[in-house]
């Protein structure tokens, strides 16, 4: 709740009361992936470098406030992927540069992130001029990592 309503204070106040994360289960990435979804970057920060949660880690589909695309229950997709998916490029260059998030994991339906960045306009109707301004920049963002390979 505190991240679905984007209280930072309050979000602080319950990782520092609790260990959060420590005890690796599957609501700490859930709260992290609700976090890059509605683009609360300083919320994002925090869960990770206090929460101890590892941006690598997957969230599964079926978790109603990160809803993927798919209505297979054994889906998983990765924070950096639901960054490009709703085009949030500011917590795209942070998770890369930052936390080092790796660009080639793999959804279970074989999506990186770059597919994400791509298939996002593709299924928002509601993308508008500067959105695809902004995925332009996710995607030459994402090629221009060296060595990227657009193959995977």
């Amino acid at each position: 709740m505190a991240v679905a309503n984007n209280n930072f204070n309050l979000v602080r106040e319950l990782i520092d009361y609790h260990d959060y994360g420590q005890d690796e289960q599957h609501t700490e990435v859930v709260s992290l992936c609700l976090a890059v979804k509605r683009d609360y970057l300083n919320i994002v920060g925090y869960l990770i470098d206090h929460g101890h949660i590892n941006p690598n880690d997957r969230v599964q589909s079926n978790c109603k406030h990160c809803k993927t695309y798919s209505n297979d229950t054994q889906n998983y997709q990765f924070p950096l992927y639901h960054a490009c998916r709703e085009n949030r490029l500011k917590l795209v260059k942070y998770l890369i540069k930052s936390k080092h998030c790796d660009v080639y994991q793999l959804t279970t339906t074989y999506e990186t992130c770059l597919h994400g960045a791509i298939l996002g306009a593709s299924e928002n109707r509601f993308d508008t001029s500067s959105n695809h301004e902004q995925r332009y920049h996710i995607v030459k963002y994402l090629l221009a990592i060296r060595d990227f390979n657009i193959n995977i």
